[in-house]
């Protein structure tokens, strides 16, 4: 690396970590620790992300185990030819009546999501509670993990963002009290200023 680009790296660091001037007020003591700061948020977000997500994966995981002991897969027998209605997408579900037998034993009847082109007779899968009403799929380890990964993202994305404006929103402060601060000096030394031109 050459001299010169060692002497710009070194006056990069001493703005960024010393702020500007040789002359540094409180404000500028601000603005650096504002800096500082903001690079430590953003050095931590993976590993406030993270965390979330192996947090949420816990829960999730913990849920799923919970909905996959207390509910039963029984079949449900479509009522009727499944056919596509409008205003519906390739590969999306519809929703037909069908009958099952609850895990008591107790015949149920209601709708259930079915694909295009299954006939009625047809035999599909479903999860019941106990007394045979419809619930959800529990989430597979899949959906735990996608879930998980998810929500590690977008914190470590929202932490990112929260950092960036408190930094943006504490940046403007201190420019606004610094043009407060020069406008109160000017205005105490213009008069004589004024005075001594006009001699």
């Amino acid at each position: 690396m050459s001299n010169g680009r060692v002497l710009c790296l070194g006056h990069a660091v001493r703005r960024f970590s010393l702020g500007s001037g040789s002359m540094r007020r409180t404000t500028d003591r601000l603005h650096v620790g504002l800096r500082l700061w903001l690079t430590a948020v953003l050095v931590m977000s993976p590993a406030i992300g993270l965390s979330a997500g192996t947090a949420a994966r816990e829960v999730l995981s913990q849920q799923a185990a919970a909905d996959t002991a207390r509910l039963h897969q029984v079949e449900a027998v479509l009522a009727v030819d499944v056919h596509r209605t409008a205003g519906t997408t390739s590969g999306e579900p519809v929703w037909v009546a069908a009958s099952w037998t609850s895990p008591a034993g107790l015949p149920v009847q209601g709708r259930v999501p079915a694909s295009a082109g299954d006939d009625a007779g047809d035999r599909i899968m479903i999860w019941t509670t106990a007394t045979g009403e419809r619930r959800h799929a529990p989430l597979s380890p899949s959906d735990v993990a996608l879930q998980s990964a998810a929500i590690g993202t977008v914190t470590a994305l929202g932490v990112v963002v929260t950092a960036v404006l408190a930094h943006l929103g504490g940046v403007a402060l201190l420019d606004r009290s610094r043009a407060r601060r020069w406008a109160a000096g000017w205005a105490a030394v213009e008069p004589s200023w004024r005075k001594q031109l006009l001699r």
